[in-house]
């Protein structure tokens, strides 16, 4: 036995060698599945020469294989669907297995024992064979159509079932958003713009953000299949986890829908922060057809050529309420009774051997001290609507939102070898809904709000050739297309020269952020053009008990920027400016408004539009390799290579630490691409499902894999063109003391080539990692599954390990911690010559997760579907990903010098979560008449979510540790404990456990706080359904789904900055109940 399986293995590290001779590939893109088995007598003995086919009941297309010299026969290639098996050999019944369900990426294995007797005589089994999965080692999670279509789902989103996976911790219940699945969390333990999302296996993925924009309509999804862990070699470029989402085709029979959901007010609970209810108005529209192509008298495409088409639409008008904070009318005249001392920074000098300021009689500026520019900015700025001096306004304003949804695909068999596929999506919305948050200013022209515009289209064309019954090859390309632009309402309008704002470009309003204030403006236009090709082809073959998959793929990129940057200035104000020197408890930050002291600006030259390409190649062998009835291995190998961006102008350049200077791609000798290739990307697969008993319903099943992560958006963020542009950055050099502009004075000329510049010291720049690795995860997983009658109950533990991670980005030109202190700390630099000089997105984080869940299934039976699972899983790591500080607060790292520091519970961990879906059509009895109409054809379904919260990330305002570099944390109170007993929105936290850390020196509060966490997240969905019968092929379906039906406040994360006055406030919260009602026609 020990010989065989050596012999094995080393016919598969043959074949793998084989397999890394072939030209590379990137993306796996299988959307299919493989039925196989053995076929055996009554003595278990198996039988070779056997005839099996296997026909697709939608389509009636029939694929035909005979049983190798092991008995072994197998089915690749397969689109999910609804299949029989029928097995014929001379001497034996014919045996026929009716139900059999394939899913996508499914490996269903399907043991056939013959009997003795004639081949008229048939032995036929209706019930569907043991749903367990016996052939694979890894982790993941099927949804077919019933439960995505029925399940309540607010926007219709059908990337919104993949919350009901275990092993998922989610990072934004929005799913009012058309795009909140773009954003679905971590899986696993990976970060959520770490998971690849396929549209029939092609990549939706945004190449600057990493997460999905493009979503289907929802009645064009046949399944959805989610792989959390240890999955094979096929798969690659991903290190969380991989969401393969396939579409419906066409079959024999024409069947479609048409619908409209609708909701309102009148069916929306009032939020808890809002003061009536906003208004409220949604449609979704739209229908879907497929079936045989047929032209009467020209083309019968029935068994053979299919077609499947929907469109959708979406018409919302949403009121969105925001509460922030404004000037009172005394503080806007320049009256700050009452609060901290004012200090007048014009009077800093040195007294009696202290250097320090004077304070303004009365703690009121005088109005004449006005700065000229700040009083024009101040006029936009409205009024306070409540009384008190924090969160004194609201803002209640309509959003629209007009989106267009477009499908079409095409199937053709061409003969029983060969069978092809065409599909074509398109996505069109138009959105004044932002990425950044709600309206919060009346004036959208001065709103720091974006409204969206983004656009999709993909094209994914697949052919599939049947070489031998042994042999078959699928070949897929896909062309993806992502238009995304954001202009600010104030572009063009000349507000610089309105403002008397000098030395910028007239394009913008400028940025303006008070601490403690709601922000003004809006810094920069975002304008891209992104584009995918991909191309993919995989080989299946069977021989003896191995059953092989060898293939490449390659994907093009590129990423086009038509974006302008920060062109009319970005000015930051603290107290610290009007505060005496090294006492940030006092002055104010409008205070240093209205004199016209930012604390820290920034401006951006014109940008040229940038090109950037680069392609990832990757190769793969899987084997299969069955030792016994009961055992199975799976060994596979993936190897990949990412090039290295370039840009088509060779616009791009990087800062040489060791030179002490910029290099230019393609310039005095320097290589067009500014970082070297990784060529040492091997991930290794290893796999093995056993089954104790014979009648295979229990399994355990166990996993390893090495995963490398695509850098194309880390590229895309590294990549910057000093020379070609340039950002200016003006801060202060010594906490406030020396103040480095003021605003009627207007801001200094930046020279964009510092090749040419007497004096830098304003430029900041980035640094491109030359030597840069691809983020790796290592995962592994064992789990226990056992079938009871009609339910899966699976046992499962799933870890990972990462490295080369993904980590926020840090300044290498920060002071050193030794030379921290007071004085101009410019000097102190490394580069004084410059201002931030950034890595972006390095490579450098690392992650530990170790997690495990029990689930409870149950496919439909008996009108009863369950999808349900327990999780407890526990994640750390140094960084917790590119948006994490958006999604859960927080800076980046606050001594770049010692980033150990910044290892700690990562930002998405969540304890503890339940979820359960479930699908129930309602018993109605044999009646008739009235009776059957009323009570007949009623549907329950719903979904039940409970989780913790996310640990709470301390910042603190002012940063006084000079050090010019990273974020600021505060100091823990020594024997203070942050939790309380009674936590109220007002007061989450202990706020007394928090203290500013002294001037110069770095707080010793952890990045996240492991006994903080946000509030839990509780929900109940809810969806009455009831079908009228028209007639024998049509229904009527009404629906009443109720979202958060009762009406629990599920509040948002607190301010967590230290020296705002909402610090410890909840100022959110998520949706209260919604209702909707729905109408279908099916047919």
């Amino acid at each position: 036995m020990r010989k065989k399986i050596a012999a094995r293995i080393s016919m598969f590290m043959f074949l793998a060698g084989l397999a890394l001779t072939l030209p590379p590939a990137g993306y796996s893109q299988e959307i299919t599945g493989t039925v196989l088995g053995s076929v055996s007598d009554d003595t278990g003995a198996v039988v070779p020469g056997v005839k099996v086919d296997i026909r697709n009941i939608g389509t009636n297309v029939t694929r035909t294989y005979t049983t190798n010299e092991a008995g072994l026969y197998a089915f690749p290639f397969l689109n999910p669907g609804n299949y029989e098996l029928t097995v014929e050999a001379a001497g034996f019944q014919r045996f026929v297995q009716q139900n059999i369900i394939l899913e996508v990426n499914q490996r269903l294995r399907i043991p056939v024992t013959m009997t003795v007797g004639a081949v008229t005589e048939n032995v036929t089994v209706t019930g569907a064979p043991p749903a367990l999965e016996t052939a694979s080692g890894s982790l993941g999670q099927t949804i077919d159509s019933r439960p995505i279509a029925q399940l309540p789902n607010l926007n219709r989103n059908p990337l919104n079932i993949v919350f009901l996976s275990p092993g998922l911790s989610p990072n934004n219940f929005d799913r009012e958003s058309s795009t909140a699945a773009a954003t679905m969390g971590s899986i696993n333990g990976g970060r959520a713009d770490d998971n690849e999302v396929l549209l029939d296996g092609g990549s939706t993925i945004s190449l600057s953000s990493n997460i999905a924009v493009l979503n289907p309509n929802i009645d064009t999804v046949a399944e959805v299949r989610i792989q959390t862990n240890s999955y094979s070699a096929e798969f690659g470029r991903a290190v969380g986890g991989t969401v393969n989402v396939t579409t419906k085709s066409g079959t024999n029979e024409v069947h479609g829908t048409l619908f409209e959901f609708h909701r309102n007010a009148a069916f929306t609970a009032r939020n808890f922060f809002d003061g009536k209810e906003p208004r409220f108005t949604r449609n979704q529209f739209g229908g879907a057809v497929g079936g045989p192509v047929y032209l009467p008298k020209v083309y019968d495409g029935r068994n053979r050529t299919f077609f499947f088409a929907s469109f959708e639409g979406i018409r919302q008008t949403l009121g969105l309420t925001n509460i922030g904070t404004l000037p009172s009318e005394a503080m806007r005249s320049g009256d700050f009774t009452g609060l901290p001392a004012v200090y007048d920074p014009m009077t800093t000098a040195v007294r009696d051997g202290v250097q320090g300021r004077l304070t303004f009689p009365g703690n009121r500026i005088p109005s004449s001290r006005f700065d000229s520019v700040s009083s024009n900015i101040l006029k936009y700025y409205p009024l306070p609507t409540r009384a008190g001096s924090v969160n004194n306004f609201t803002l209640s304003l309509p959003t629209t939102s007009v989106e267009d949804r477009i499908a079409a695909r095409i199937d053709h068999n061409v003969g029983v070898k060969n069978k092809f596929f065409g599909r074509y999506l398109y996505d069109d919305p138009r959105n004044s809904t932002t990425n950044n948050g709600p309206r919060t200013l009346p004036d959208a022209r001065v709103d720091p709000s974006l409204p969206q515009q983004p656009k999709s289209y993909q094209w994914v064309l697949g052919d599939t050739h049947l070489f031998s019954p042994r042999t078959l090859n699928e070949f897929r390309f896909t062309f993806f297309r992502f238009l995304s632009t954001q202009y600010p309402g104030s572009l063009n309008l000349g507000f610089p020269s309105q403002l008397g704002l000098k030395g910028v470009d007239q394009a913008l309003f400028p940025r303006v952020d008070i601490t403690g204030f709601l922000p003004l403006g809006h810094a920069s236009v975002n304008d891209t053009r992104q584009n995918l090709f991909s191309w993919s082809d995989t080989v299946s073959h069977t021989v003896g008990s191995h059953t092989l998959k060898f293939g490449f793929a390659a994907s093009r990129f590129q990423f086009n920027n038509r974006g302008k940057g920060v062109l009319s200035g970005s000015f930051s104000f603290n107290q610290l400016p009007t505060a005496q020197v090294g006492q940030a408890t006092t002055g104010n930050p409008l205070a240093s408004f209205l004199l016209g002291f930012p604390i820290s600006s920034s401006l951006e030259t014109i940008r040229p539009t940038f090109g950037h390409r680069w392609t990832n190649f990757g190769q793969f062998v899987q084997d299969e390799i069955r030792i016994s009835s009961r055992l199975t291995l799976n060994l596979g190998l993936r190897y990949e290579i990412e090039t290295p961006l370039i840009e088509v102008n060779d616009l791009q350049s990087t800062f040489d630490v060791r030179k002490r200077g910029f290099v230019f791609a393609g310039a005095d000798g320097a290589p067009r691409r500014l970082s070297d290739t990784d060529y040492h990307n091997f991930g290794p697969r290893l796999g093995f499902a056993w089954t104790p008993r014979a009648n295979g319903k229990f399994v355990v099943r166990g996993g390893y894999g090495g995963f490398y992560a695509s850098t194309s958006s880390s590229q895309v963020q590294q990549s910057r063109a000093t020379g070609f542009t340039a950002t200016g950055l003006f801060p202060s050099p010594d906490n406030g003391v020396t103040l480095p502009i003021k605003l009627d004075q207007g801001l200094p000329r930046i020279v964009i080539d510092p090749r040419a510049a007497t004096n830098a010291q304003n430029i900041s720049t980035n640094v491109i990692e030359r030597n840069s690795k691809r983020a790796q995860i290592h995962q592994w997983n064992l789990n226990l599954e056992r079938q009871f009658g009609d339910f899966l109950v699976q046992v499962a533990y799933a870890g990972s390990k990462g490295t080369h991670l993904i980590a926020s980005s840090y300044n290498i030109n920060q002071v050193p911690t030794a030379l921290l202190g007071p004085g101009n700390a410019q000097t102190k630099r490394p580069f004084p010559d410059f201002q931030n000089i950034t890595v972006n997105n390095p490579n450098a984080a690392t992650s530990i997760y170790n997690g495990f869940y029990a689930s409870v299934n149950r496919r439909l039976s008996r009108g009863l579907t369950l999808i349900t699972s327990f999780t407890v899983h526990k994640s750390i790591d140094s960084s917790s990903g590119r948006g994490a500080f958006i999604e859960y607060g927080g800076l980046g790292p606050q001594d770049n010098y010692d980033r150990r520091t910044e290892r700690g519970i990562s930002q998405f961990d969540r304890t503890k979560r339940y979820v359960a879906g479930w699908v129930y059509e309602l018993p109605a009895g044999n009646r008739q008449g009235l009776a059957k109409l009323l009570l007949a054809g009623w549907e329950s379904s719903g979904i039940v979510e409970f989780m913790d919260g996310t640990p709470l990330a301390m910042t603190n305002t002012p940063n006084q540790t000079n050090s010019l570099g990273g974020g600021a944390r505060p100091n823990r109170a020594a024997g203070v404990s942050p939790s309380l007993d009674n936590r109220t929105p007002a007061r989450y936290f202990n706020t007394s456990a928090f203290v500013a850390p002294p001037q110069f020196t770095f707080g010793n509060a952890s990045r996240t706080e492991p006994s903080l966490r946000t509030p839990g997240w509780a929900t109940v969905d809810f969806s009455m359904l009831k079908n009228f019968a028209l007639g024998e092929r049509r229904s009527l379906q009404f629906r009443a789904e109720s979202f958060n039906l009762t009406n629990r406040t599920n509040f948002q994360r607190p301010n967590t900055v230290l020296g705002t006055p909402q610090f410890g406030q909840i100022l959110a919260a998520w949706a209260p109940r919604r209702i909707q009602f729905g109408l279908k026609v099916i047919f």
